[in-house]
């Protein structure tokens, strides 16, 4: 007996599937997979510059 897929089910077979295909094409063109631990951002500590100033907001006359 084999149970039905309701659309949400079958469509999250389908990206499943699409991932692990693009994951196989990425490894078989030399592609390499970089287990990073557990707790690990993967971002450096970038020194971050400030894009903006706050400056006092100007006065509107009515």
């Amino acid at each position: 007996m084999s149970k039905q897929l309701t659309d949400s089910e079958s469509q999250e077979k389908k990206n499943t599937q699409a991932i692990a295909d693009q994951i196989e094409k990425f490894l078989r063109s030399g592609g390499k997979i970089q287990r990073i631990p557990s707790g690990v951002s993967g971002r450096s500590n970038l020194s971050y510059k400030r894009l903006m100033t706050i400056s006092e907001k100007a006065s509107v006359a009515d």
